[in-house]
């Protein structure tokens, strides 16, 4: 290495320099991008602990107005730019749990609901950067507006037959979508190619030939 600098001509040290200085720019702002993006997950997941304190201040019962409507629609856009994948199918799943098609899988429970909150703000946790040399927050992390979780010893119990369900919950929904696409697409796609079959080779050609006929007996008469 030293009998490489040594030899190296002014314009070769010249062009080094030039791309020294450039890596430095552009980690540089690759960094402060990193920094506001970082920032403004901050500021905007914010707005989830805000729906939060909606929630428990109204007692769970949210009317869906336009303006928390706005806000629903605010967070998921954020998640959808900057958040992971794993965060952003989270909170889609969060979004989706109170329908009627969800309702009705076997091991549905509404106070699923509670984990599934939970889940989201510990993976919030984790997007900030506050997670990673911690230990898991299980429901502790909605000890701040939910009484009876911090020290009561059977919550994890509770935790971890509630993370049993919401999988059971979604298995059952991708089988349901199997079932959709084997039967409903895959099994009658032959049957759908003979419609169009004697669509275009019988029942097409037959009626341009009957209003052919038509024409040329009103041409007789």
């Amino acid at each position: 290495i030293k009998d490489i600098l040594v030899n190296l001509s002014s314009e070769q040290i010249a062009l080094i320099s030039v791309i020294v200085t450039l890596l430095i720019y552009l980690l540089g702002k690759h960094n402060e991008l990193k920094f506001k993006k970082h920032e403004l997950k901050k500021d905007k997941y914010m707005q989830f602990v805000d729906l939060l304190k909606d929630t428990y201040l109204k007692g769970g019962d949210i009317t869906l107005d336009d303006e928390y409507k706005e806000k629903f629609f605010d967070f998921g856009s954020t998640l959808f730019i900057y958040g992971s994948k794993k965060i952003y199918k989270k909170y889609c799943f969060f979004r989706e749990f109170s329908s009627d098609f969800i309702q009705k899988q076997k091991y549905y429970d509404k106070d699923i609901i509670l984990y599934l909150i939970a889940d989201l703000l510990n993976q919030i946790r984790k997007e900030i950067g506050m997670y990673n040399l911690e230990l898991p927050l299980n429901f502790k992390s909605i000890s701040f507006f939910t009484n009876d979780i911090y020290f009561n010893p059977r919550i994890s119990i509770r935790w971890w037959n509630s993370k049993i369900k919401v999988f059971l919950i979604k298995f059952e929904l991708f089988m349901c979508r199997i079932e959709e696409i084997v039967f409903l697409n895959i099994l009658t796609v032959p049957f759908k190619m003979i419609l169009l079959i004697l669509k275009y080779l019988i029942v097409i050609p037959f009626g341009r030939l009957l209003i052919k006929l038509g024409i040329d007996k009103k041409l007789n008469k």
